[in-house]
């Protein structure tokens, strides 16, 4: 399985290839770490979850209404909205499951798999989420639970930022998803995760859409 990063949004088409995660840097990345920045130093405390269609922006907008003055709201809400509309056109979802969160401890500290087609993250301030290629993963430790060690020593980190999307354990037969697992040096971070939601038609049209790339 290969890893792709790159600095051009239509790079996301090699997903359906022999490809395990692909990560997109944002012009937008530094704007938006200087606000979450300022949440952090705060010490907000946000924990937002909805669903949307892809490309929408009003339920952005009223989700964290409360929460940002309105410069801020509204680039948190166009990156968001743009990030769902790529996964619209690239999957075929009629809708998807946004998180946006203040995370001051690891959510899941321990190595593991997304029981989900795939998930998009987006750090946007804070130590990214840190991965293993699954190639480079030790089989035996990852399966051992009550191991302290990683399960490889390759780990590798996402970068602030960058839209990265990477599949998961019901991406497909014959591939688990992509090993991962929350920061481990305790620093705050805002993360956005994103959820591609299918119905019955768009989950045949992504496995079309899979076979035929």
């Amino acid at each position: 399985m290969q890893y792709v990063e790159s600095g051009c949004m239509g790079d996301f088409v090699a997903f359906y290839d022999d490809v395990e995660m692909v990560s997109v840097a944002r012009s937008s990345a530094q704007a938006m770490q200087g606000h979450a920045a300022t949440l952090l130093n705060k010490k907000a405390n946000l924990q937002h979850r909805w669903t949307q269609p892809p490309g929408d922006s009003v339920a952005a907008a009223e989700a964290l209404a409360l929460s940002m003055p309105s410069e801020m709201r509204s680039l948190f809400v166009d990156e968001i909205a743009a990030a769902t509309d790529v996964l619209g056109e690239l999957l075929g979802c009629d809708e998807v499951g946004v998180r946006l969160m203040i995370l001051r401890r690891p959510m899941c500290p321990r190595f593991h798999i997304d029981a989900v087609p795939c998930r998009l993250l987006i750090a946007v301030d804070g130590p990214g989420t840190q991965w293993i290629g699954r190639d480079d993963v030790d089989s035996q430790l990852f399966e051992n639970r009550n191991s302290k060690v990683p399960p490889c020593a390759a780990i590798q980190q996402l970068m602030n930022g960058a839209w990265a999307l990477m599949k998961g354990g019901a991406w497909q037969d014959g591939f688990d998803g992509v090993v991962h697992s929350s920061p481990q040096d305790g620093k705050a971070r805002l993360l956005i995760s994103m959820d591609p939601l299918f119905t019955v038609g768009a989950s045949e049209s992504r496995s079309h859409r899979r076979s035929t790339n």
